[in-house]
């Protein structure tokens, strides 16, 4: 039974091939709407692909977020999957994993472009 009143919603989930961002298009597809998930590697984008598929109506892609000419592609690739896009999930990761000072400058100014 749906928690919540999202079925035919067309949802972009980012970093959505493994982790948090897999598990929250998972519960968008448990609850009937339709989505569009990526990661910038193909085969992650292929095997989530084949595992959501099982619960509904998923599409992937593979895009690099830090690139503009891939964000926008990513957006013309939901619009012509779904339609449009009614719920926008932004996920990405963070820096690498280690201590405070153990991450350089470099590391954190990805992560942060990331965000941003």
């Amino acid at each position: 039974m749906a928690l919540y009143n999202l079925e035919n919603k067309r949802v972009l989930v980012t970093a959505s091939t493994r982790g948090i961002g897999k598990a929250i298009a998972k519960a968008f597809l448990e609850e009937k709407a339709r989505v569009v998930i990526c990661s910038r590697s193909r085969v992650r984008v292929e095997k989530a692909l084949n595992e959501l598929g099982e619960i509904g109506e998923v599409y992937g892609i593979p895009v690099d977020l830090t690139k503009r000419e891939d964000v926008e592609r990513l957006v013309k690739f939901t619009v012509s999957k779904l339609g449009g896009i009614d719920i926008l999930v932004y996920v990405t990761g963070g820096p690498k994993p280690g201590g405070f000072t153990e991450i350089s400058l470099e590391d954190w100014n990805y992560a942060v472009k990331l965000f941003c």
